[in-house]
C-alpha cells in the first residue's frame, strides 16, 4: 500500500467519491425500474463509501488540510440540498452535506447554485478503488466492520 501522503489521501477520496456517485446513479435507476434488490445493494455500498469519505474529511479539516470554501446549493426534483464545499491547498475539492449551522452562517454570502455532478465525469487517477479504501481506512484508523456499524440500518433483516 502507498504512503499516507496528502496526494494519496486526496486521490483516494476522489476515487471513492466517484464510485459512490456511480452507486447513487445505479440506485436511482434500479429504483425506477423496480429492481429493489439492486437498489438496496447500491444504497448500502454508497452509504459505506460516503461514511469513509466523511470521516476522512472530518479528520482533514481538523488537521487543517482541507479548508471550508462555502455552501453550494443543489435543486433536485423540487428539493434543495445544501453542500459544504471544501478545498485543499493542492486543488482537490470535495462536498459533504452542510450542517444547519453552516447554512445559517453562510446563507447570505457564500451560497452558489450547482448542478448534480454525474458519475460519468472522469479524471485520470493511478489509485484503484480497493487501494483507495485501504488508504482511507488506515488514515482514519477504522476497519470495514467499524464503518458498517456506524451506518444506520435502512433495510431491516426479515
Amino acid at each position: 500500500m502507498r504512503e499516507l501522503t496528502d496526494e494519496n489521501i486526496f486521490k483516494s477520496m476522489y476515487i471513492l467519491n466517484k464510485s459512490a456517485k456511480k452507486s447513487r446513479d445505479t440506485q436511482k435507476k434500479a429504483n425506477s425500474e423496480g429492481n429493489i434488490t439492486l437498489m438496496k445493494r447500491c444504497k448500502t455500498r454508497k452509504d459505506y463509501i460516503y461514511k469513509i469519505k466523511h470521516l476522512s474529511m472530518e479528520k482533514l479539516v481538523e488537521e487543517g488540510r482541507l479548508e471550508f470554501m462555502g455552501i453550494h446549493k443543489q435543486d433536485v426534483n423540487e428539493t434543495s440540498f445544501y453542500l459544504a464545499y471544501y478545498k485543499s491547498k493542492d486543488g482537490f475539492s470535495y462536498h459533504r452535506p452542510a450542517t444547519k449551522e453552516e447554512i445559517k452562517l453562510f446563507k447570505e454570502e457564500k451560497i452558489v447554485s450547482m448542478t448534480v455532478v454525474p458519475a460519468t465525469v472522469k479524471h485520470k487517477q493511478d489509485i484503484k478503488f480497493k487501494e483507495g479504501v485501504e488508504i482511507l481506512l488506515k488514515y482514519i484508523d477504522k476497519t470495514p466492520e467499524e464503518i458498517k456499524k456506524m451506518i444506520p440500518k435502512q433495510f431491516p433483516e426479515k
